[in-house]
């Protein structure tokens, strides 16, 4: 059996040759008025592809199907998709969604909008804005334990709309101020689209709009709106984050999302009472996932810290509360996003920063040092699962050498191996042709019989055999004898070869 052509197949088809020569169709775009919604659906899906490529083209008839499209009947239900015809789109909804999607793609980058079309952009935003996608039972079924508030956002319609308008202020605002150049008067965000703003106040409002979607939308852009316009911010906190009981899951919404899927600047340390109140009421997610809400705020109350906006010295500081109320796979995550981020810093780390990061680490010990020799398991596990978060630290070769090889040694001393194992011995066979009795007495304390996955030891032959070679070789007092006890060592419990 051979399947014929499909309306769906011919609509991926459309959406190809469309992003493919998007100016053609732009031309032509008013023809697709008088075809199935499946493939009006298709060009907007080619004339967003054509963006991403940074492909130009006319806007004014794509604009004009766009106005169009929102006048459509919309469908004041869910369309029951166990039932719907999968080879058409059985509604204007999916039509709708591509338009959301397409105008929010148009505010920056090449083939931008021109800012003669703010009239239009604006009255397809406010006609999407008020699509019934999602209902309170469509976010029933979809969101939850499926999907969290912001995933559910960006597959659905009113929410997408939501972050075109919110895209679309900032578009204004730059086009204003670029008109307004030399002039020393800064320009407030919102006052440059007071439309955008009333439209985002209505769908905070609960007695509007309950949806989680939609307030992650917003919250996506939390830091972003902080920077643009603090002043809007602090007066629609209430509306942010309402403090009813039978509201809170739209302020978690809003939250959640900033922290998971939004962008940090030094303006969204304004957002600290929030980051404060996130840490004495934490998710309880403890997936060790990147982007799992606990993890997520650890890292940004790190960076943070990098930026020098927080203070050790300074009484119930975020760092502290961080790491005294925060549960264990967090402190471990924070601990670890310090030397991940030392890894994947190219360029030059400033020495301010770098003696902070120290400070930070020498703060931290003590207490992890203690916690390692505590009675609880499940305590002394924490400690030592942290500790050993260190090595990414220590492989990263940012950190002063004398500071680094000190501390990774009294880390090994407790836990008897680290994470980032390889680099952190190939850092320290670097660190022996220098300093060959320091290196080798802290290889001797990698326990090669238990602690951290003691085959990968087996894995570790070079860099190993490379702090022996170094102190068997050399001159400074003690370390030729240090040399022949791991030779013996490493030979009893890892291989012969040595």
């Amino acid at each position: 059996f051979e399947p014929g052509p499909s309306i769906e197949g011919l609509g991926r088809t459309v959406t190809n040759v469309v992003a493919g020569a998007p100016e053609e169709y732009a031309r032509r775009a008013d023809l697709f008025r008088t075809l199935d919604r499946t493939y009006v659906r298709a060009l907007l899906d080619g004339f967003r592809e054509a963006k991403r490529a940074n492909k130009s083209f006319d806007w004014d008839n794509v604009l004009d199907v766009a106005l169009w499209v929102v006048e459509q009947p919309v469908d004041l239900a869910d369309v029951d998709e166990s039932q719907a015809h999968y080879d058409a789109d059985p509604s204007w909804r999916w039509a709708r969604k591509a338009l959301a999607n397409l105008i929010s793609s148009g505010f920056h980058g090449e083939g931008k909008f021109p800012f003669a079309e703010r009239e239009r952009l604006w009255a397809v935003i406010e006609k999407l804005s008020d699509d019934p996608n999602p209902t309170m039972e469509h976010e029933a079924k979809y969101g939850g334990a499926n999907m969290d508030p912001y995933t559910l956002a960006i597959n659905t319609v009113r929410p997408q709309a939501i972050d075109a308008a919110i895209q679309y202020a900032f578009w204004v605002r730059r086009n204003i101020v670029g008109e307004r150049e030399g002039n020393d008067r800064p320009v407030a965000g919102f006052s440059c689209a007071p439309e955008a703003a009333r439209l985002i106040e209505q769908h905070l409002l609960p007695e509007r709009d309950r949806s989680q979607a939609v307030r992650a939308a917003i919250g996506h852009w939390l830091a972003t709106l902080v920077w643009f316009d603090s002043s809007w911010v602090r007066e629609n906190w209430e509306g942010l984050f309402p403090e009813r009981p039978d509201l809170l899951s739209l302020a978690q919404a809003t939250w959640g999302a900033h922290v998971q899927y939004g962008r940090l600047f030094t303006s969204t340390f304004e957002l600290a009472p929030m980051y404060r109140a996130a840490l004495l009421h934490p998710s309880g997610d403890d997936k060790k996932d990147k982007r799992s809400p606990d993890n997520r705020l650890a890292e940004h109350i790190l960076t943070f810290y990098w930026w020098g906006m927080i203070k050790l010295e300074e009484p119930d500081n975020l760092v502290a509360l961080l790491f005294h109320a925060g549960t264990a796979p967090q402190r471990q995550h924070a601990i670890q996003y310090v030397g991940w981020s030392l890894m994947r810093t190219d360029e030059a780390i400033p020495a301010d920063v770098l003696e902070r990061l120290q400070e930070l680490w020498d703060w931290r010990f003590p207490a992890l040092a203690a916690a390692a020799k505590a009675s609880d398991a499940a305590t002394r596990k924490a400690a030592v699962e942290e500790l050993e978060e260190f090595g990414y630290w220590f492989a990263s070769k940012k950190l002063d050498v004398l500071w680094a090889v000190a501390r990774f040694d009294a880390v090994v001393e407790i836990t008897g191996g680290t994470e980032r194992g390889h680099a952190a011995l190939e850092y320290l066979a670097e660190i022996a042709e220098q300093m060959p009795l320091a290196a080798a007495t802290t290889l001797v304390k990698f326990n090669l019989t238990a602690g951290k996955d003691p085959w990968r030891f087996h894995l570790w032959k070079e860099p190993a055999m490379e702090i022996m070679r170094r102190a068997l070789n050399s001159t400074e007092s003690g370390a030729s004898s240090m040399a022949e006890l791991l030779i013996n060592r490493w030979t009893a419990n890892v291989s012969p070869e040595y």
